[in-house]
């Protein structure tokens, strides 16, 4: 994406909404504006689209629709599983292991936590962010009964998690997993069904949708407390009346990530190559398994500096976007020992 010559490279941050997108949601701004808890036929089609959308969603990371549940966002979704899981008297786990990589909404649920007496346990990362299993085996001893919590993609390095052999250690341990899939749903190959998880979520606005809306997958109900108490819309599990238009434009994002999946990862792939080359900078963590969408890239000066060298060519950021009110180092970067100037590039 580009405005006025500058080239756009903040998208994991958040995406542009597609036109496709937008004229999906439109109707259900005006038109068939029901609630989709009404009788009334204006209420049906909205719970039509909803439902329709569910499956879309469902669809993109291989799971039944039954299984997905409507939130606002990634924050949240996170916020439900891990409040609502280890706040559940009949779970009777008071352990959650995750890393200190993990996006500000992990880390900061999950000091909330500890200062409610749960205990919260920080998995050794070798030089690129990876789990370190000695360490993972060692967290997972502690406690017979923990909850896992590690991101799918990380947001600042694009550095993939191996979920299948770290989800297969869990269970061997009588653990639950819930994986962050912000920077994953949509980008790379996604079967939540075959890792076999039991929690995963991801916000629309990385994927082309709209903002404040996201998902959260369970694959069985009955074990998370509900964050937001009322009405019985999504089975009873999250009250509220739904943002339909919201939905809607979810689930359409889902659906073309899905069609259009090949054809985009090419495209980013040619394109990250040009960007490197271009830039003439050094890319980090070349030797593992990453996203082509997230690129880390280590540059001569200060990095706020270099930014606003390049801002009339093109945007990008120094890391998180939930630090963008504060001027620091990384925390992911800082959690892996990394001291050098990088800035992300997200195409």
């Amino acid at each position: 994406m580009e405005s006025n010559n500058i080239k756009y490279w903040d998208n994991a941050s958040t995406t542009s909404c597609r036109k496709e997108v937008v004229d999906a949601m439109m109707p259900f701004f005006d038109k068939l504006f029901g609630n989709a808890s009404s009788q009334h036929f204006l209420g049906k089609k909205a719970l039509d689209g909803i439902n329709s959308s569910r499956a879309k969603v469902g669809s993109l990371i291989n799971v039944d629709s039954s299984q997905v549940y409507f939130t606002s966002g990634s924050t949240e979704s996170i916020n439900w599983v891990l409040k609502g899981y280890v706040l559940n008297p009949k779970n009777n786990c008071n352990h959650i292991i995750t890393a200190k990589t993990e996006h500000k909404a992990v880390l900061e649920t999950c000091k909330y936590l500890e200062d409610l007496g749960v205990d919260v346990s920080y998995v050794d990362l070798d030089e690129n962010g990876l789990v370190i299993g000695e360490s993972f085996q060692k967290c997972l001893k502690k406690r017979a009964n923990s909850l896992v919590c590690l991101m799918h993609v990380n947001n600042e390095t694009g550095v993939i998690q191996d979920l299948r052999k770290l989800v297969a250690i869990t269970k061997a341990h009588n653990s639950v997993f819930f994986s962050d899939g912000t920077q994953a749903a949509g980008k790379i190959e996604v079967d939540v069904e075959e890792v076999g998880l039991d929690y995963y979520c991801f916000s629309a606005h990385k994927i082309h949708g709209p903002k404040g809306v996201g998902m959260l997958f369970q694959k069985t109900t009955g074990f998370l407390i509900p964050l937001l108490h009322g009405g019985s819309q999504e089975d009873g599990e999250r009250a509220g009346t739904h943002n339909t238009p919201g939905i809607i434009g979810l689930g359409k994002a889902a659906e073309m990530a899905k069609v259009e999946f090949l054809k985009r990862f090419k495209e980013v792939v040619a394109e990250k190559q040009k960007i490197i080359e271009g830039l003439n900078v050094k890319e980090l963590f070349t030797t593992v398994n990453k996203s082509p969408y997230i690129i880390s890239v280590e540059v001569e000066e200060d990095e706020q500096g270099y930014l606003m060298k390049n801002a009339k060519n093109f945007i990008a950021s120094m890391g998180s976007a939930c630090n963008a009110s504060i001027v620091e180092k990384s925390h992911v970067l800082s959690a892996i020992g990394i001291q050098s100037n990088v800035i992300r590039i997200s195409i």
